[in-house]
């Protein structure tokens, strides 16, 4: 009686043991099934992203400007003037989160390696200005040097951290 008691008792514990490890690994294939499944689906959308047909909407997010949103839909964020163009924005640079952004259908802007450079861009009329009211360092920067991109020539100048945050009455150094 005693030895069938053994081989019963030891019979169980070998029959939970691989109870337990099938267990164990079925556990495992789910949660890796899980995993790839949660990559897979970031791809899938990655990609939906740049097969969007335009012309689309999109709706502006935490920490996104019209630079980052052309880049999205257009792998070219100097396709942002065709974004502010095209919402009829006043101020290009505020955009809130939430806010609603048409996305046209137009041709990317693609910039060639040396196709920008300091030759082309002409030194300011003006040695300083005096912001006024409805100034922007984009629409100084059109008028002063003849590119909107030297802005950021303005902002380093004048040590400006907040583009956004010029005042009426502020005098800006452009040399």
């Amino acid at each position: 009686m005693k030895t069938i008691k053994k081989i019963t008792q030891h019979t169980d514990n070998i029959a939970s043991f691989i109870v337990g490890a099938v267990f164990i690994i079925i556990i495992g294939i789910l949660f890796y099934s899980i995993i790839v499944g949660k990559q897979e689906k970031k791809e899938s959308v990655s990609t939906t992203n740049q097969e969007t047909q335009l012309p689309t909407k999109h709706i502006v997010q935490a920490n996104e400007s019209l630079w980052t949103i052309a880049e999205k839909y257009y792998t070219s964020g100097y396709n942002w003037v065709d974004l502010a163009s095209a919402n009829k924005l006043s101020n290009p640079d505020y955009i809130t989160v939430g806010q609603t952004v048409v996305i046209p259908d137009v041709k990317p802007i693609i910039i060639e390696s040396g196709q920008i450079s300091a030759a082309g861009i002409s030194a300011p009329k003006d040695s300083q200005i005096i912001v006024q009211q409805g100034d922007t360092l984009w629409d100084i920067a059109v008028y002063e040097y003849g590119s909107g991109y030297q802005w950021t020539e303005i902002a380093r100048l004048n040590t400006i951290s907040n583009p956004d945050l010029i005042y009426p009455g502020v005098v800006l150094r452009l040399q």
